[in-house]
């Protein structure tokens, strides 16, 4: 489906546009050159991969100096007006996302103005808190720190589900963003790198759908 025009900016009481999103991304892998994606559904590759996509769109990696780069930079501008007018982002990972008889959402990717308020109420307690926490068996341990990851877990959930923040198009129709990743091997097979290659927005819903084309889910509603 070609996305004609989505909408992502709620207006204030002064129809003043406040420039927020965060939306579930999703991330696909195939073997260098031969185009069968399937989606990555384990925490640690979906960090793995959602870091190097943080890094192009913070222009933090080599990658965003490239040709392909900056083209994905630009697409990602021109479906999400949060990052168009402010070029920040920052991940927030579900801990109860994965495979389970469907995909929940690992990663989401929060942009623009949300990203200050977002770091403000979840991140920075969960960094003072450790900074002063114990280490048991290699983890912080004290009240403080746990209150800090529950709240984020909790309420960073409910921050980036929030339906005023969600990416849409004209009609109403909620959309992720579905990543492409290729595996580059060395000549003996073992993994070198994974490449990011493309990016696009999907619906959540309906035929066009990646999980419903691919046949992951008979439907999604």
């Amino acid at each position: 489906m070609q996305i004609n025009s989505i909408q992502n900016y709620n207006y204030t009481k002064t129809k003043q546009p406040q420039f927020k999103s965060a939306y579930p991304v999703y991330h696909w892998v195939a073997e260098q050159g031969s185009g069968h994606y399937a989606v990555a559904v384990t925490p640690e590759l979906n960090k793995a991969l959602q870091s190097k996509l943080v890094r192009l769109f913070n222009r933090t990696s080599r990658l965003a100096n490239t040709l392909l780069g900056k083209e994905l930079i630009e697409k990602l501008k021109e479906k999400d007006f949060g990052y168009k007018f402010n070029q920040v982002v920052r991940s927030y990972y579900n801990h109860k996302g994965g495979w389970d008889g469907k995909f929940n959402p690992i990663g989401y990717l929060i942009t623009g103005n949300d990203v200050a308020p977002f770091d403000k109420e979840f991140g920075k307690d969960i960094g003072k808190s450790a900074s002063i926490s114990p280490k048991i068996n290699g983890k912080r341990t004290s009240a403080e720190y746990n209150t800090a990851t529950t709240n984020y877990k909790l309420g960073g959930l409910h921050f980036v589900t929030n339906p005023e923040k969600k990416i849409k198009d004209s009609k109403g129709v909620e959309y992720g963003l579905h990543t492409k990743f290729e595996v580059r091997r060395s000549k003996t097979g073992k993994i070198k790198s994974y490449e990011l290659v493309d990016i696009k927005f999907c619906p959540e819903t309906g035929k066009e759908n990646p999980f419903v084309k691919l046949g992951y889910h008979q439907n999604l509603k």
